[in-house]
């Protein structure tokens, strides 16, 4: 049986978030997509209050304002996302490795555990990542294509929260990975991902958020935090 080690991206894997990499990368080459990541911007900020509140579901707002956001997407080729992607990378994200979480990472592999890399950044960006960091296996968002160009929509599910669980458990079935839960891994810092975090019997939340911090304290969750 093979120990599974799941690592998330954005806030986990890396510090920071592979949309201010986006953002670094339209003002810098594409200004005409500008103002619909500023839109997006400003329905966050606007709705965020309610979101930390009963009165909306934080998933569901977030998968909503995710969606909204890959629009940006809208109309172009596979190359052009792959350029952008591959700017990101390089310029942003690489960058903001912790260099922590990346050796344990590290580890991982070095005692021939399954490392797969989970995020709700999309597929053809984290396809980039697992090139240059030699992780094979990598589940994110799925871009809707026609005729050659992205629509600005996403195919369901969105990897975030259960829709997340949901394509992590899928691609373990389909793969047919003799895997062993109980001792496998998950590392993540935000309390959305507690889906995936049950799911093993390892649980690290990893530059945690406050309320994963308080549940993972809870629960006896192993905890990095600097």
């Amino acid at each position: 049986m093979n120990t599974v080690a799941i690592f998330d991206l954005d806030g986990t894997l890396i510090s920071g978030y592979a949309w201010k990499g986006f953002r670094r990368y339209y003002f810098k080459y594409k200004k005409r997509k500008v103002p619909l990541m500023l839109l997006s911007l400003m329905l966050y900020l606007a709705l965020w209050p309610l979101a930390k509140s009963p009165l909306l579901d934080k998933e569901k707002y977030i998968v909503w304002l995710m969606t909204k956001m890959d629009s940006v997407f809208k109309g172009e080729a596979r190359e052009e996302l792959e350029k952008s992607s591959r700017w990101v990378v390089d310029s942003y994200i690489l960058g903001a490795l912790r260099q922590d979480i990346f050796d344990i990472m590290r580890w991982h592999k070095e005692n021939g555990h399954i490392v797969v890399l989970v995020s709700a950044v999309f597929q053809e960006l984290l396809e980039i990542m697992g090139q240059e960091l030699g992780i094979t296996y990598v589940i994110g968002t799925r871009l809707e294509t026609m005729n050659g160009k992205y629509t600005g929509r996403i195919v369901p599910p969105f990897c975030f929260g259960k829709g997340k669980a949901r394509l992590l458990k899928e691609f373990l079935e389909q793969r047919e990975m003799k895997v062993d839960l109980l001792s496998s891994f998950a590392y993540a810092d935000n309390i959305s991902d507690v889906p995936v975090m049950e799911m093993v019997g390892n649980p690290v939340a990893a530059y945690p958020d406050k309320e994963l911090f308080r549940l993972a304290g809870k629960r006896g969750w192993r905890i990095i935090d600097g």
